[in-house]
């Protein structure tokens, strides 16, 4: 297994791009309807199942570690990664909200929930009344890493590991209902197991070689939202989303290959790379800045134009958390080895 692979970075730029405008969308279509953007927000879906993918690509086979107590380091690194910047920003955005609940005008935006310490500790521990909700997929990522290990550990043979963890999804999706991971690792285990088999199989080297897998991928992708979009039974609606969102990561990922393979000295390519870089920072801190850009300056324009306001919110969530990492989280070395996992 190679310690680098260049068109993950790639992948990683565009996911949290795709994670961006779910989140700006979401607040624009909160306040009022618009089908285009609707859509928009449907087709970024596929950006939490790629930073599923992408993990899962770069997971270790627990038995490759000699003895319990590199195994249990293992998992021990794997959870020091998702828990110490899931309780820091859990806090610091917990703050943020308590000062904007209690602040004339700005509260006007905002109910009062976070009043009592109970219930702040509940919100942090619980994951779910969390004020910054983009966190989940903290705990969710590490949920599935211990999912898939103890499948791992229960199946052997890698092609029965890797069906179980497929239909496994594809039921959660089913019973569960709804497009979205939530907090359920039955729902992640695919595209986790997707990532994990994709760089453990020959096939790997044919994706690498073989651009027409770019077309094969999109339709395949596009046949799954024309039917989530269209099919009102629930049960196969909900598979459909889970069939959306694999093909779109498969897509995404082929995409990346390909401009890492042919495209990796173009200013594109090398702005989607460095923005991956610089993933796990933007995503730990773009929610409280773009919330507060749509509520306290763009609802007071009347939502201006559509495009204009999901431009400006995308451009802020970006360049607002790369400066912030720049000029502190990456500088400071405690902030860098615990919050960000960089030695």
């Amino acid at each position: 297994m190679k310690n680098y692979y260049e068109e993950l970075d790639i992948a990683r730029g565009i996911a949290i791009l795709g994670v961006i405008t779910i989140h700006t969308s979401s607040l624009y279509l909160s306040r009022t309807y618009n089908y285009n953007l609707k859509i928009i927000n449907i087709l970024a879906q596929f950006s939490v199942p790629l930073f599923i993918f992408i993990s899962g690509f770069l997971h270790k086979n627990i038995f490759v570690f000699e003895g319990d107590k590199e195994r249990r380091y293992y998992i021990y690194k794997r959870f020091r990664r998702i828990i110490f910047p899931y309780l820091f920003f859990s806090i610091v955005y917990m703050f943020i909200r308590i000062i904007i609940e209690n602040t004339p005008y700005l509260n006007s935006f905002l109910p009062i929930r976070y009043n009592s310490i109970e219930y702040i500790i509940q919100a942090i521990l619980l994951v779910k009344n969390n004020p910054a909700g983009h966190l989940y997929f903290l705990p969710l990522l590490f949920l599935v890493f211990l999912v898939f290990t103890l499948l791992e550990i229960l199946f052997k043979k890698k092609k029965t590991l890797y069906i179980t963890c497929i239909i496994i999804s594809s039921l959660a999706y089913a019973f569960w209902g709804n497009i979205y991971l939530s907090l359920n690792p039955l729902k992640g285990i695919g595209f986790y197991a997707m990532g994990y088999a994709l760089r453990d199989s020959p096939f790997y080297n044919k994706l690498y070689n073989l651009n027409s897998y770019i077309v094969l991928f999109l339709s395949l992708f596009l046949i799954f939202i024309i039917g989530y979009l269209n099919i009102s039974i629930a049960l196969i609606k909900h598979i459909f989303a889970f069939g959306m969102q694999i093909f779109g990561a498969l897509f995404i990922y082929q995409i990346s290959l390909y401009l890492c393979k042919s495209q990796s000295k173009q200013i594109f390519s090398l702005t989607l790379s460095n923005i991956g870089k610089y993933s796990f920072d933007i995503y730990l801190l773009h929610e409280p800045y773009i919330v507060t850009v749509f509520f306290v300056v763009l609802i007071q324009l009347s939502l201006i134009n559509v495009v204009l306001n999901q431009s400006i919110l995308l451009v802020l969530g970006i360049i607002i958390p790369l400066l912030l990492s720049h000029l502190w989280l990456r500088r400071n070395r405690i902030f860098r080895q615990y919050l960000l996992g960089l030695d």
